[in-house]
Formats: C-alpha cells, sequence, structure tokens
C-alpha cells in the first residue's frame, strides 16, 4: 500500500503525527495495533518524540507501506 493510501486511513490528531499514524495502522492492521501502541508507548519522548515517531514509520516501511 502506497503511503498516501494509508493516510487516508488516519485520523488528524490536534498535529500529534504518533498519534494520527496510529489511527491508520488501528484500521489498516487491527491485529497489530495494541502491540505497536503499548510499544510506542513505552518509548521515550524525551527530545520531541522523534524516536517514537521513527518507529512508527520503520514500522509501517516494515508492514508493506511504501513512499509514493
Amino acid at each position: 500500500m502506497k503511503m498516501s493510501e494509508f493516510m487516508q486511513n488516519c485520523s488528524a490528531c490536534g498535529g500529534n503525527w504518533g498519534a494520527m499514524l496510529l489511527t491508520g495502522i488501528k484500521r489498516v492492521f487491527p491485529d497489530k495495533y495494541e502491540e505497536v501502541k503499548s510499544h510506542y508507548n513505552s518509548m521515550d519522548f524525551s527530545g520531541g518524540g522523534i524516536k517514537p515517531f521513527c518507529y512508527l514509520c520503520d514500522w509501517l516501511t516494515e508492514n508493506g507501506i511504501v513512499e509514493d
């Protein structure tokens, strides 16, 4: 699936990109959502939360979401 198609499954979350990606993961990968959400929420959000956000981006790539 292309990223633009995946993004159509996401809901805006007040500028929180990580939370937005999680809404898409919940819709596209419902069986994996709780595991991803739990890992994401357990991560260190210092430094602007870039590591948790990168985790989600890497996870999406590993699970077949590709750039347009």
